[in-house]
């Protein structure tokens, strides 16, 4: 019925780096760990690549 532009193999791909992401900045600010902070900026980075670059190109094709 709606829009479908991700696979469900690219949602979940792209998910997991989101989320993830999230998950450890959010563990490295509570704890203070620059490391986590970092790892998990670049995963979030990551993950909105993923999908805007996975739902472009699906956009670009129809």
């Amino acid at each position: 019925m709606g829009l479908k532009v991700l696979t469900i193999a690219q949602w979940i791909i792209s998910h997991i780096f989101l989320i993830g992401g999230l998950v450890l900045i959010t563990i490295g600010l509570a704890n203070g760990t620059m490391l986590l902070n970092i790892i998990g900026i670049w995963a979030l980075a990551i993950g909105m690549c993923l999908a805007i670059g996975f739902s472009f190109k699906k956009l670009v094709e129809k």
